[in-house]
C-alpha cells in the first residue's frame, strides 16, 4: 500500500534483482543450522562440547583397576582419585550487526547480501578458531586467572604454578613445576619436536587411546619443520628422533630416501596436512601466531578443551535474530553468538616457543 504518495514496507519485500526477502531469510538460516551442525574442523577435533560451566575432570588416563574376584568376596570401590579436578568455563556474547533497513534491502541486489552473509560466517569461524587457540596459548599466572561466573577457576594446560603436579602415568611421576609451555631456547631443532609430543604423550594422551596427535603451526613455522631429519645433532648434542615426512597429497619431489610405512593421509577431519614428524600430522594454519607450536592430542572425550555453549539448545551456535517486523525478519535483524572455551584435559597439549628466552610468554590473540 502507498500513503502520500511514498511507498510503505509493505509495498517492498524484493531486492533489486527481484528475489524476496523471505526466501533470503530462509536461505541464511539453512546455512547457519548446517555451520552449527558442523562446527569448525579446530573446535571439532580439539573440543569437546558441553553445556556445563565446570566440570570434574579426571587428569590423568588409565588409573582404574580390576581385581581378581573371589566367590564371596565384594570388589572393592572405585575410589576419588587425587588427579580429579574442578575446571571452570568461560561464556561470553558476541554479537555482529549489520543493521538491514528496509530501504537498503530494497535497493540491494541479493548477491551483495549473500557475500555480507558469507563475510559474516567467515568472521564467526574466525571467532571460534581465535578463542580456541587463545584457550591453548596463554599460560596464565597462577594470581591472576579468570574464574567464570560462578567462581570456578579457569585453568591453564600444566604450567608448574599450581601446588598440584601431573598424577603418574604407566609408573612414571611428574615433578612439581611441569610444565606444558616450553621455549626452544635457541634455534628450532627437531629435538624441540620430539619433547614437545612426548610432553604429551607421556600422560597417556594420543593414538594409544584412539586419538591423533596434531602439530598445529603457521605456516612460515611449518617450513622449519619440513628440514628436520632423524639423527640430526641439536646445539645441546642431542639428536632428532624422526624424519619429516610429506603428506600422501604432496607434490611429486626427488629423494634417494626410502619411506617405511604409511605416509600422513592429505587431509585430517576437514583439516589440510601437510605431512608427519613421528606421531604428529602437522596442520597449517596463518591465524596460528608465527614462532609457536602446538601439540593437541585431537577428538574424543580425552580432548584438552571444552566448547561451552547455552544450556537452552535454541541459544547453541550462530544465530541470525530476526527484526521487529514479524512479516519481514530480515530487517533490522542481527548475528549472535554464545560460548567460552576452556581447558578439561591439562596435559592432553603442549606449546612450544621459538625464540631464544627461556621463558614462555603468551601471543597477544585477538
Amino acid at each position: 500500500m502507498t500513503g502520500n504518495g511514498y511507498s510503505t514496507v509493505g509495498d517492498i519485500h524484493q531486492t533489486a534483482d527481484g528475489k524476496d526477502w523471505s526466501s533470503i531469510w530462509s536461505e541464511f538460516q539453512e546455512t547457519l543450522k548446517l555451520l552449527n551442525t558442523q562446527r569448525t574442523a579446530v573446535a571439532r577435533l580439539f573440543t569437546a562440547k558441553t553445556a556445563n560451566s565446570s566440570d570434574f575432570i579426571e587428569q590423568s588416563i588409565g588409573d582404574n583397576e580390576f581385581e581378581e574376584a573371589s566367590e564371596f568376596g565384594v570388589p572393592k570401590s572405585v575410589r576419588l582419585s587425587p588427579s580429579l579436578l574442578e575446571l571452570g568455563y568461560p561464556f561470553r556474547w558476541f554479537d555482529s550487526r549489520k543493521g538491514w533497513t528496509w530501504r537498503f534491502l530494497a535497493e540491494v541486489e541479493s548477491g551483495q547480501l549473500e557475500a555480507i552473509h558469507a563475510a559474516v560466517l567467515e568472521a564467526d569461524n574466525r571467532l571460534v578458531f581465535s578463542r580456541v587457540l587463545r584457550a591453548l596459548l596463554t599460560k596464565t599466572p597462577k594470581l591472576q586467572r579468570d574464574v567464570n561466573e560462578y567462581n570456578v577457576p579457569v585453568y591453564p594446560l600444566w604450567d608448574g604454578e599450581d601446588d598440584a603436579k601431573p598424577p603418574s602415568y604407566a609408573g612414571k611421576s611428574f615433578a612439581p613445576g611441569h610444565s606444558h609451555y616450553r621455549t626452544t631456547n635457541g634455534a628450532f631443532e627437531g629435538v624441540d619436536l620430539d619433547y614437545l609430543i612426548r610432553n604429551v604423550t607421556e600422560h597417556g594422551y594420543g593414538s594409544d587411546f584412539g586419538s591423533q596427535i596434531v602439530l598445529l603451526a603457521h605456516p612460515d613455522t611449518a617450513n622449519v619443520i619440513t628440514t628436520f631429519r632423524a639423527g640430526q645433532v641439536a646445539a645441546d648434542g642431542g639428536k632428532a628422533a624422526n624424519d619429516f615426512i610429506p603428506a600422501a597429497n604432496a607434490p611429486a619431489f626427488l629423494s634417494d630416501k626410502v619411506i617405511i610405512g604409511d605416509r600422513a593421509p592429505g587431509s585430517y577431519e576437514g583439516l589440510k596436512v601437510l605431512g608427519s614428524y613421528g606421531e604428529g600430522f602437522i596442520v597449517t594454519s596463518n591465524w596460528v601466531p608465527v614462532g609457536y607450536v602446538v601439540a593437541v592430542a585431537s577428538g574424543g572425550q580425552h580432548a584438552p578443551l571444552a566448547f561451552r555453549e547455552h544450556k537452552k539448545a535454541n541459544l547453541r551456535g550462530l544465530l541470525l535474530i530476526p527484526g521487529d517486523n514479524n512479516a519481514y525478519p530480515l530487517q533490522n535483524s542481527y548475528y549472535t553468538r554464545s560460548f567460552g572455551v576452556g581447558v578439561r584435559h591439562r596435559g592432553a597439549a603442549a606449546v612450544l616457543q621459538v625464540t631464544a628466552g627461556e621463558t614462555y610468554t603468551s601471543p597477544t590473540i585477538a
